[in-house]
């Protein structure tokens, strides 16, 4: 059962033989086993704004600036989120980003921060 369970988790557009590994939208981890995938929506993203921007980085890190090549590694294709550091690799469909449960809690529970990114 648990088996069948997780070969069923990864199917793409229910398709037999073409699989996708589920990959957290925020820290780039592979979501294996039995952990819950959850998805995190555009809107919440844009909420915590403060905790995801390149500025915000940088700014942590006493003006380190990140090299701008690892910059666009971590940009997804919405341009309203492009400001974010976000990993290209996660599933993205109507309900949001694919997302750990580590992350989904942490982004969850953040009360919504504006930033200047």
């Amino acid at each position: 059962m648990v088996k069948d369970k997780l070969v069923i988790s990864t199917v793409v557009n229910e398709g037999k033989n073409r699989h996708l590994a589920h990959i957290c939208g925020v820290c780039d981890c592979l979501i294996i086993g039995m952990e819950e995938v959850k998805f995190i929506t555009k809107e919440k993203l844009m909420n915590n704004t403060s905790n995801l921007c390149v500025s915000s980085y940088e700014q942590h890190f006493d003006g380190v600036p990140l090299h701008t090549e690892l910059v666009k590694q971590y940009q997804v294709e919405d341009d309203d989120l492009k400001h974010l550091l976000l990993s290209p690799r996660a599933f993205c469909d109507q309900r949001g980003y694919e997302c750990c449960e580590s992350c989904h809690r942490s982004l969850v529970a953040t009360k919504n921060e504006s930033c200047n990114c």
